[in-house]
């Protein structure tokens, strides 16, 4: 392909083609929320996610950076906690993540149970009146 195109055409390709699957990537990050939130199908769930992140894009992004940056920084924190030769430490370092990690998949439930539209009501505003 690189003999084909030149790399100049390769290298924007590429670099198109990893922006469109972040972008998804980003859209479609509370699907699976949906799926147990709204107990909808897996279609329904997808038009949901995209809906609560289109319609609150800011917040969306930064709670979307703020779960990553936790779940990248943590075990950061605990490899300093697993640098000690005891056991002990190795099963609090995984108990400590197991409860941050559900913690933030029930705040993830929570962030688009808020934003999803129900029967009679409109989902929350961003805006402040």
């Amino acid at each position: 392909v690189l003999g084909f195109f030149g790399p100049g055409a390769v290298s924007f390709a590429s670099g198109a083609v990893l922006a469109l699957v972040m972008t998804l990537a980003f859209y479609m990050f509370f699907v699976d929320d949906a799926i147990f939130v709204a107990s909808a199908p897996p279609w329904r769930a997808i038009w949901y996610s995209v809906q609560a992140v289109w319609r609150h894009f800011w917040t969306a992004m930064a709670f979307i950076l703020l779960v990553h940056l936790i779940l990248i920084g943590t075990p950061l924190a605990w490899r300093v906690l697993l640098e000690q030769d005891f056991a002990v430490a190795s099963i609090a370092a995984m108990a400590g993540h197991a409860y941050i990690a559900t913690g933030l998949l029930a705040s993830g439930m929570v962030f688009l149970k808020q934003r999803l539209p129900v029967a009679g009501r409109p989902a929350v505003a961003t805006t402040a009146s």
